[in-house]
Formats: C-alpha cells, sequence, structure tokens
C-alpha cells in the first residue's frame, strides 16, 4: 500500500487529539514533503473509532492518473472500512 509515513492513524476516542497536516492526492505522491519541506504530508489519515470499523480520510486530487476521476473531484473523501 503506502508507507508507513504516509499513512497517519488517529485515535479518535482521545479527548483533545488532533491531527495537523496536509492531505495530498494519489497522484502526487512522489512530491510529498517536497514543498515547504512539510513532512505532516499525509495521502491517508485513518481514524480509529474504537467501534467496528474505521474511518479514512483522503484527498482526491483530480491531476495524472487521477485527472479523469467521475467524482468527488478535488474533494477531501471519506471511507469506512470494517463492521
Amino acid at each position: 500500500w503506502y508507507d508507513q509515513d504516509r499513512v497517519e492513524t488517529y485515535d479518535m476516542s482521545v479527548n483533545g487529539n488532533k491531527w495537523e497536516g496536509r492531505l495530498v492526492g494519489i497522484a502526487e505522491y512522489d512530491k510529498l514533503g517536497r514543498s515547504n519541506n512539510n513532512k505532516d504530508d499525509r495521502i491517508v489519515l485513518k481514524l480509529e473509532t474504537g467501534q467496528s470499523s474505521d474511518l479514512y480520510v483522503g484527498f482526491n486530487r483530480a491531476v495524472g492518473i487521477n485527472a479523469d476521476n467521475q467524482q468527488a473531484s478535488n474533494q477531501v473523501t471519506i471511507v469506512e472500512m470494517g463492521g
């Protein structure tokens, strides 16, 4: 899948827990961390819910291999997995 340093796991059950960073589309994977020396760039943010399913947040950037996608172009997407 993606290198571990490009997927952030975030535990939603911890009060006050927050994540700050930039979501980068898969088509720009090769540019991660190169702009403004930003090492907090991520492809996927995994939100652990403490339930039977977790949420995965990404940015559907419409460039490169994603240029012709049909849904959610240049939007943040949320996918539920599990349960």
